[in-house]
């Protein structure tokens, strides 16, 4: 009897070491697609700023600007 309750605990605590392991790779996976997010928010928010910037520019910019403009919206 004392067997039976060993080797129970024992599969039990299997199941949870599974169970710790593959919710640990998950929350890794998720932080790993957070931090992905988070560096495309900061390169779109750096585009639209310049594109705002030649957009708000009275002159529109000079020919430098006016071309890099042109090349960040060809880009999204």
């Amino acid at each position: 009897m004392l067997e039976l309750r060993i080797r129970l605990m024992e599969d039990a605590q299997q199941k949870v070491d599974s169970i710790k392991e593959k919710t640990q790779s998950k929350i890794d996976e998720l932080r790993a697609e957070l931090a992905a997010s988070e560096s495309q928010r900061g390169i779109l928010q750096q585009k639209f700023g310049l594109i705002k910037a030649v957009l708000d520019d009275p002159n529109g910019g000079d020919d430098s600007s006016t071309l890099n403009f042109i090349r960040l919206v060809a880009q999204l």
